[in-house]
């Protein structure tokens, strides 16, 4: 689209996936001359006179371009500085959102309806615990040696919710 500024110029639209989310602000001493902003989630940069915005949504905005392969290049160096962010461990790989549902969370519970942690069921429990309501160390049997197993899973699960 033509840029705002100048129209001889273009300004660029495009989308990282999966979304930076969090890891943006981490990132912002790996560009000299950008700056996080919490109030936008976004990571604003500017090299010469273009400017790049990467969204926590994954948006990425760029404006003042000259052409289809200084923005193309512009991408491909901000994509490989990212990626070898993540790879040398500077920055957490993003993760897509993964939709989670109660009885994935269920099939991994003692479903013994114990009440320890002071829920009716273990399938209520499984709905409170993917909406914060409660936390995964209030089902005391799965601290038995038995099921170990079923709390990693769990534990990996609740990541995504």
């Amino acid at each position: 689209m033509p840029c705002i500024a100048d129209s001889s110029k273009f300004r660029v639209i495009a989308n990282v996936a999966p979304p930076l989310g969090g890891t943006l602000k981490i990132l912002e001493p790996l560009f000299p001359r950008g700056r996080y902003s919490d109030r936008i989630n976004a990571l604003i940069m500017q090299k010469g006179e273009i400017i790049t915005t990467i969204y926590g949504t994954g948006k990425v905005t760029m404006t003042m371009i000259k052409n289809e392969g200084e923005a193309g290049e512009a991408l491909k160096n901000l994509r490989n500085t990212i990626n070898e962010a993540i790879a040398k461990g500077i920055a957490p790989a993003p993760r897509e959102k993964v939709r989670v549902e109660p009885m994935e969370i269920y099939k991994y519970l003692p479903q013994t309806n114990c009440g320890k942690c002071s829920e009716q069921s273990c399938y209520t429990f499984a709905i409170k615990l993917m909406s914060g309501e409660v936390s995964l160390d209030k089902c005391t049997p799965l601290k038995e040696p038995g099921y170990s197993t079923n709390q990693e899973h769990l534990q990996v699960l609740t990541a995504y919710i």
